[in-house]
């Protein structure tokens, strides 16, 4: 099961860690291609939506089937060779799962052929939108329950059950699939399937990303309900996140330009006050889901390759440590209680379609009014 608040392994002497590392990717780029979808309808794209398809499409084409190769030729081989009662229950799940992996291939064959037609030509015909979107379902609700069965049932056995130097053979495997020599640097896969060192900040603020993710995961995990507990956890978590970027990254990136804001600056403040926004008024299914929709493609700029929390590095350079310290030291930020009602209603929507979020200001407006 995924730990709450635990680091982002993503280190490959720790193969396991990197396995779900991947997972959290594979949710983030999956729900960015449904987000696309839905907005531009086969239309025109925005220069955001053309970015946003190019990396959600690389990183499905280049990388998830290392993902893949990692679990069907690295992972599952040991398990179904270790001598443990509980491996047969876990073997069966993991037959499973390999169908699975063969029945995404053809779904994702078809999201790329329609993505790259519309990069292409800058529009899709409305059939192909629906098949496309076809695809995109089917891929969200297999993952779904892929994924779940991984965190919960294959990777912890695997962490019981395979020994020190199956481990230390796996990273291996999974490093000389990447290109690379070794597994004793710590590197961290990029979207391109490539791997770079990872600095103190990125590691620091992606970690807190994976964190949040499992938390907003959380907020409707029984029957559709609130998890209060959860929801609150996750709204102090990411108020406080959004500060550390406003007032000490973007800022001292800002500094180090002399003075020039970073040109993704702006569209990171916008997609902030949106979603500052939508934690004001008390929390529904629908704000939860256009809070997942926004941060799939808000967390993607950040962390993609060329992303903002690289660019504030490598403007650190040996200061770097000092600007991870600066976070770390950062102080919580107080939740004031949820406000509801019409004036709400009306600063929520126009904070979203500042931010470009049409779709999600409109369906808020829908469901508030109806419940009004």
């Amino acid at each position: 099961m995924i730990q709450i608040g635990a680091p982002l392994a993503a280190d490959f002497t720790n193969p396991l860690g990197v396995l779900s590392d991947c997972h959290r990717r594979v949710e983030r780029f999956l729900q960015l291609l449904i987000t696309v979808s839905e907005h531009a309808q086969g239309g025109p794209l925005s220069a955001e939506q053309r970015d946003a398809l190019r990396l959600a499409l690389r990183y499905f084409r280049e990388a998830a089937p290392m993902h893949t190769a990692d679990e069907e030729e690295s992972l599952f081989p040991r398990l179904r060779r270790a001598a443990h009662p509980r491996v047969a229950v876990v073997l069966r799940a993991v037959e499973n799962l390999e169908g699975e992996h063969e029945a995404a291939r053809f779904d994702h064959l078809t999201v790329d052929l329609l993505g790259r037609r519309w990069l292409a030509n800058d529009s899709l015909p409305a059939e192909r939108v629906h098949e496309l979107r076809d695809a995109l379902r089917r891929l969200e609700t297999l993952y779904e329950r892929h994924i779940a069965i991984e965190d919960r049932e294959v990777f912890p056995l695997s962490r019981l059950i395979l020994n020190s130097a199956d481990i230390a053979t796996m990273g291996q495997e999974m490093t000389r699939r990447r290109g690379l020599e070794s597994a004793a640097l710590p590197v961290r896969s990029t979207a391109a399937g490539g791997c770079v060192m990872p600095g103190p900040v990125y590691r620091y603020l992606s970690e807190d990303h994976a964190r949040l993710d499992a938390l907003l995961n959380r907020i409707l995990a029984i029957s559709g309900e609130i998890d209060r507990i959860a929801e609150a956890e996750f709204r102090a978590g990411l108020l406080k996140h959004i500060s550390m970027e406003e007032k000490i990254l973007l800022l001292d990136a800002q500094r180090r330009r002399g003075g020039e804001p970073l040109p993704v600056a702006a569209k990171l403040r916008a997609d902030h006050g949106a979603i500052a926004a939508l934690l004001v008024p008390t929390p529904t299914p629908q704000t939860v889901a256009a809070l997942r929709s926004i941060l799939a493609g808000h967390n993607a700029i950040e962390e993609g390759p060329g992303g903002m929390y690289e660019t504030c590095e490598q403007l650190a350079g040996a200061e770097v440590d000092d600007l991870h310290a600066r976070l770390r030291a950062a102080p919580e930020v107080p939740a004031a209680a949820h406000v509801d009602g019409p004036n709400i209603l009306a600063a929520t929507r126009r904070a979203l379609l500042r931010a470009g979020f049409e779709k999600e200001a409109n369906s808020l407006t829908t469901e508030w009014e109806e419940s009004a």
